[in-house]
């Protein structure tokens, strides 16, 4: 479902307007679903298409949150860049795209998430550099926006080392096949292997955003 015509909900012809409430009911079930298989009051739905929370905006039962994780253009563009292999593939890698396409897309997919703020949908931003320098306290801040007591235990993380347990995430980054413990560290890699032209590239397409975000002159460094 693309999300800018469904912005336009009331302007949209029947058809899509059936096919949005018939989407909504799916929705529903499937949240439903979840809560009790799991018998927990929480689900983290980790879909990144700003169109997956206007859906569950619209869904009767769902109480939606939404955590804003932003991480500077330049080091999206480039972990887009490189030749991923992925176990779940024949070690076929992941799909690249170019600095081009994702300068724009990390503008629009942001742009829209402030538009579903302005929805009056609570939202929560959380900057990928700030959670790598101390994860504990970026944590406790999203439990706390996700509405849980500031007690609540944290065994699988210490200081910069987390335990990663077993997943069932059907499709993403090939590090969900790992378990044990890993060290989380800062991926800067783009400082110094991103091709000059590119990273000049992405920073004028995607500036004004960096700004709004804290990235101090644009440069992927947070303030």
């Amino acid at each position: 479902m693309r999300f800018v015509p469904a912005l336009a909900t009331g302007l949209a012809g029947k058809s899509f307007r059936s096919r949005l409430s018939q989407y909504t009911v799916l929705t529903s079930r499937v949240y439903a679903g979840i809560r009790e298989a799991s018998g927990c009051d929480i689900v983290v739905d980790a879909s990144k298409y700003p169109s997956s929370a206007y859906v569950a905006r619209r869904t009767s039962g769902i109480r939606l949150r939404l955590l804003h994780l932003i991480r500077t253009s330049q080091g999206v563009a480039y972990s887009w860049s490189k030749v991923v292999a992925t176990p779940d593939r024949d070690g076929r890698p992941m799909t690249r795209f170019s600095p081009t396409r994702v300068a724009v897309e990390w503008n629009v997919y942001n742009a829209l998430v402030e538009i579903l703020k302005a929805m009056m949908i609570p939202r929560l931003q959380l900057r990928y550099e700030d959670f790598v320098a101390s994860p504990e306290s970026e944590l406790r801040r999203v439990l706390a926006f996700a509405g849980l007591p500031p007690g609540v235990e944290l065994d699988f993380l210490s200081g910069n080392e987390v335990d990663l347990r077993v997943t069932h995430t059907v499709a993403g980054n090939p590090m969900r096949f790992r378990e044990g413990r890993e060290r989380l560290v800062r991926d800067d890699e783009w400082r110094t292997e991103m091709a000059e032209p590119a990273r000049r590239l992405v920073t004028a397409l995607t500036f004004p955003g960096l700004v709004r975000y804290g990235y101090r002159r644009g440069q992927g460094a947070p303030t």
